[in-house]
């Protein structure tokens, strides 16, 4: 494999099979810049906490959040690094992003420490109160906006207005939750459970890069059964009501994503010829194009549901509707790996 850099108007061939490892790094390092640093705490297993700068990150994905960074090997002995170990042993570790005034302490912590060795030190130069403001045209512009709200009154069916919106998303699906539940109590669907364990089995046996095994079945099954009848049923509600998704509503919603992602950045309008080009990559990947379609059909079953069904409205407070939005079934590993097993 050959790997081609464009510098400008210089373009030079890089063989990664016959140059050396350290003018390798070399090349990368320069070829992308500039590039965040993560600065990557994690904790042994003694306990003991670690701090490690890493040059090869970034954000990688918005759906699901994905940050990456790499604990490459050591270059002098190929042995592995602190941070790497830490992970493996604990599975957590925190991403920090350095910034201009922490340049000289990251510096310091990249040095080759002894295993064990605390590189923090804590230093508290102020403490601060947190005192409630007073209601006035300051708080509000603040707040809100400027000039979006200029009475108590006003500012409180704003700040509603935004909670409203900000909730209908956890609210939808707690509707669909509830209807869910609806569904299955009426229908009572069996299904051969046995018979699907042992076929999800062998399914993941010819799947080596993620693999199903037993105790991931017996975890999750439940939830999967659950998932699966929701799917047959739904499947012919929307067959009986002409309920469908077609190939142009994925790719209207797919430049609707783009542009919300793009304004996200500051960047304005896109040029149609880009948001094209954009949308063509999006959509030649079927996982993220299986992903649009049942958001698609998601909010057109939930319509119709709202429009076949009587809705009963019950006024909770926000910590009460935050403990009823909460309560839902996990989606694990398993739940992963067999979602796109079967289609409809």
């Amino acid at each position: 494999m050959k790997v081609t850099f464009a510098f400008q108007f210089n373009k030079m061939i890089v063989d990664p099979k016959i140059t050396p490892i350290p003018k390798l790094h070399g090349y990368l390092l320069g070829a992308i810049g500039p590039r965040p640093i993560a600065f990557a705490s994690t904790i042994d297993k003694d306990g003991n906490p670690n701090l490690s700068p890493f040059s090869f990150f970034n954000v990688f994905s918005a759906n699901p959040p994905i940050a990456i960074f790499s604990p490459a090997r050591r270059g002098r002995d190929n042995t592995t690094k602190h941070t790497y170990e830490n992970v493996k042993a604990h599975g957590e570790v925190v991403i920090n992003v350095v910034t201009h005034a922490m340049v000289e302490q990251m510096s310091l912590s990249s040095t080759e420490y002894p295993l064990g060795t605390n590189e923090y030190e804590l230093t508290i130069n102020s403490i601060n109160n947190i005192e409630l403001h007073e209601l006035n045209a300051e708080l509000f512009d603040k707040v809100v906006g400027p000039g979006n709200a200029k009475t108590v009154e006003e500012f409180r069916t704003k700040i509603s207005l935004d909670l409203e919106n900000y909730l209908k998303g956890d609210t939808e699906k707690k509707l669909r939750r509830d209807i869910h539940d609806k569904l299955l109590e009426r229908q009572k669907l069996n299904l051969p459970d046995e018979f699907i364990k042992r076929w999800l089995l062998e399914q993941g046996a010819q799947n080596p890069e993620k693999p199903i095994s037993q105790e991931d079945i017996d975890r999750e099954y439940a939830d999967y059964s659950r998932m699966l009848k929701v799917q047959l049923i739904e499947s012919q509600i929307a067959k009986q009501n002409d309920i469908k998704v077609e190939f142009t509503d994925i790719q209207a919603r797919v430049k609707e994503n783009i542009k919300a992602q793009f304004a996200s950045f500051g960047q304005g309008e896109v040029e149609d010829s880009m948001l094209d080009q954009f949308a063509q990559n999006f959509l030649q990947k079927e996982e993220e194009v299986r992903k649009v379609y049942d958001q698609l059909l998601d909010e057109r079953l939930t319509d119709y549901y709202k429009n076949a069904v009587k809705l009963q409205e019950k006024e909770v407070t926000f910590d009460e509707f935050v403990k009823l939005a909460s309560t839902k079934a996990g989606k694990g590993k398993f739940m992963d790996q067999v979602s796109n097993l079967l289609k409809f």
